[in-house]
């Protein structure tokens, strides 16, 4: 089973981001798992043997920066092994690309309450397109919804192909996952019955709002959480180091650290 971490970054080179995690441990996000299109970019420049304008991850993501991500490969044991003192080095390949992050999330069961980060996958006149990662999924992110965060929580950088960003749904899937919100668009090259459009913010206001929580009264699928997430829980009991706790009906779940401050800005 795959396993998804929130972690936070602490360097950032031209090739990598270097990630905090808890328990002390660190994980490494090379420049070809950010998103498939930054990826297809970087494919482009080494084809065709020239650089091109395209952003780099200096000028993509900042210090402190908390991100979902899935770990793709440990190399604790191969550490061991090679340095020859035994001991564990935590350092872990991860994977940010919402195509590995957010793979599991069901579309029927998507809602305006959930927070994912998705990748720029295209810049149209009126906004962005978004590659979400969730099957049968693709996000629209209109320009008025994006000023605030650029001001305020991107340091005024502009949005640029292949990055990362944290969105909500404006529009809530039914259980059923169709309706007239989630259509499909033949503007977009999209076929009716193979993809959906929802639309999108990442206006820091509505990504913070209030109602963000999952109400503990509504059932929970497990596959849809995803690091970052905001729960409504209740308190099951108190171990060391942790807390177990129980929410929307599901089995209970431990907090073993807490992040301070807002994942966004």
């Amino acid at each position: 089973m795959s396993t998804l971490v929130l972690g936070r970054i602490k360097d950032i080179s031209f090739y990598d981001l270097q990630i905090s995690l808890a328990e002390g441990k660190t994980g490494t996000v090379k420049v070809y798992n950010i998103s498939n299109r930054y990826k297809s970019m970087l494919e482009d420049v080494v084809k065709d043997n020239q650089p091109k304008d395209m952003p780099v991850l200096t000028g993509m993501f900042s210090i402190g920066q908390y991100l979902p991500c899935l770990i793709a490969k440990s190399s604790d044991a191969d550490a061991s092994q090679s340095s020859g003192t035994g001991l564990v080095k935590n350092k872990l390949e991860l994977s940010a690309n919402p195509r590995d992050v957010n793979k599991s999330v069901p579309m029927h069961q998507l809602n305006s309450r959930m927070l994912l980060y998705g990748a720029i996958d295209s810049i149209e006149d009126h906004g962005f397109t978004i590659d979400l990662g969730v099957p049968g999924l693709v996000g629209f992110l209109p320009n008025s919804e994006t000023t605030e965060y650029v001001a305020r929580c991107n340091f005024g950088r502009q949005l640029c192909l292949g990055g990362l960003v944290p969105v909500r749904l404006l529009d809530s899937a039914p259980s059923n996952g169709a309706s007239s919100l989630l259509a499909s668009s033949p503007a977009m090259g999209l076929s009716l019955g193979e993809t959906r459009i929802v639309r999108l913010t990442c206006h820091p206001a509505k990504l913070m709002s209030a109602d963000r929580a999952w109400p503990e009264t509504v059932p929970c699928s497990f596959d849809c959480l995803t690091p970052g997430a905001w729960l409504r829980a209740r308190v099951h009991r108190v171990v060391d180091r942790a807390n177990s706790k129980r929410t929307s009906g599901s089995g209970a779940g431990c907090l073993i650290a807490q992040f301070q401050g807002s994942m966004l800005c």
